[in-house]
């Protein structure tokens, strides 16, 4: 059986795992036009190897996949069965080592599109409230290349943001303040290609957009955070450490000298329409990290091969949502393999032991485009000019 770079079994051969079974065939009664269609209907999901449907069939959201596949339950118990003689006792056990704790989570779907008055005139936003007039000039230049390089995607079939590997891989813990890390992520690759490498505080960070938020609910929106960031900076760590075990907002005292700090690390920030794959690709061309975020569905969340390879699945039809996740994308790659024509490369903040056998890197994961045209939240860039 032939294994892809993620180190998985695949189902989508030439010879065709699924129709050439022995004894005990998984669709017995399908004709090869049926084993098919169920191929097809998993492929479209992102799914393209039997770990990833045995690890689904883990989640609570089984039920899902067999509704989707439309098959019955024995016809079902007979996919999950073969899967698992494929995948081997080691390869199980290795899926079953790959429980990642602690995953908090934190992003909170806007009410609207906080700055785009329209997505469908405007691809990319100036971020210019309350920005000094010299800070606006930078703005606006980032706004231009990104635009320019708008021209030009197509020349490319894959790009990623050079050095994206040299800032470590971070954990937020328990904590809902997944919009913090993935800004501070997008803030400390700004900062390093303007300054040097700097560890900034994502506490000072959610703290200050919770000061937005006005509410003392878990997590808040990107949109908020990139207010901080364009307004009054982020102070470094050193000067407000962050603690993955306490309570959601159990922020304690904010120190004297944070503030101070703080200005002397703001950003220039632009908007992206959300479900805009090619200004997506044009801000990753420009040379800015994206942070955006996304509805969270058990079926790729609690997917220990999602925890073992970072390769996030579609939702399943009439999935519920349990939480909204903010990632930072550093790279893309076109491949019609792939729901909506390719992935987006991005840097999770669970630490190093999610995705850890990533063939990217640990704490890095992939995403298709689709997911993100079909349900991106928002979406933010912060380009150096």
């Amino acid at each position: 059986m032939k294994t892809s770079s993620f180190g998985g079994h695949e189902i989508y051969q030439t010879d065709s795992a699924l129709t050439n079974v022995d004894s005990n065939v998984i669709f017995e009664s399908y004709d090869i036009n049926k084993k098919n269609e169920i191929q097809t209907k998993l492929k479209n999901l992102g799914i393209y190897e039997f770990e990833q449907v045995c690890s689904i069939d883990n989640t609570k959201s089984s039920e899902f996949l067999r509704s989707y596949l439309a098959i019955n339950k024995s016809e079902y118990e007979n996919l999950i069965e073969y899967s698992k003689n494929v995948i081997g006792e080691d390869g199980l056990l290795n899926l079953k080592q790959s429980v990642v704790f602690n995953k908090g989570l934190g992003a909170v779907k806007p009410d609207s599109n906080l700055l785009l008055e329209s997505i469908d005139i405007e691809r990319v936003k100036q971020v210019t409230d309350g920005v000094s007039d010299d800070f606006l000039y930078a703005v606006v230049r980032a706004q231009s290349l990104v635009l320019s390089n708008l021209q030009s995607v197509s020349d490319y079939t894959n790009c990623i943001c050079p050095f994206h590997n040299f800032l470590p891989i971070k954990n937020q813990g328990n904590r809902g303040t997944c919009v913090a890390f993935s800004i501070t992520a997008s803030n400390e690759y700004y900062q390093m290609k303007k300054i040097g490498r700097n560890d900034l505080s994502e506490q000072h960070l959610y703290y200050e957009a919770k000061q937005i938020d006005g509410d003392n609910n878990c997590g808040t929106t990107i949109a908020n955070a990139i207010k901080v960031i364009s307004r009054q900076g982020q102070s470094r760590e050193q000067f407000w450490a962050y603690r993955p075990t306490t309570e959601c907002n159990d922020h304690g005292n904010k120190p004297i000298l944070a503030d101070l700090d703080s200005q002397f690390f703001k950003a220039a920030c632009l908007e992206l329409d959300s479900h805009d794959i090619e200004i997506f690709k044009a801000a990753i061309i420009s040379g800015g990290f994206i942070s955006f975020s996304i509805p969270v569905y058990n079926s790729w969340v609690n997917s220990n091969e999602v925890n073992r390879t970072g390769r996030i699945t579609l939702p399943l039809p009439d999935e519920r949502v349990i939480g909204g996740h903010a990632m930072t994308i550093v790279g893309f790659q076109n491949d019609d393999n792939f729901p909506g024509g390719g992935f987006f490369l991005f840097r999770n903040s669970w630490g190093l032991s999610w995705a850890k056998e990533s063939p990217y890197g640990q704490g890095f994961g992939i995403i298709p485009f689709e997911y993100i045209t079909q349900h991106c939240w928002e979406a933010f860039t912060l380009i150096n000019t």
